[in-house]
């Protein structure tokens, strides 16, 4: 049988994982990253910590 919060969890962290080397290779040497792409990022793993949250039963940070 098919574990799909399991499945959802491998997913996320490709997909995040994918997501910061793409910024990283997209930025110059010694520069940081656009600050809204950096603010979206943070958005989203905001929400994740929040959903991770509810589905282990345990506060929202």
């Amino acid at each position: 049988m098919i574990n799909t919060i399991a499945k959802l969890g491998a997913f996320n962290v490709w997909a995040n994982e994918t997501l910061l080397r793409r910024l990283d290779s997209s930025v110059a040497p010694g520069k940081e990253a656009p600050q809204a792409a950096l603010r979206i990022f943070s958005h989203v793993i905001n929400a994740q910590a929040i959903w991770i949250a509810r589905l282990s039963g345990t506060q929202s940070p």
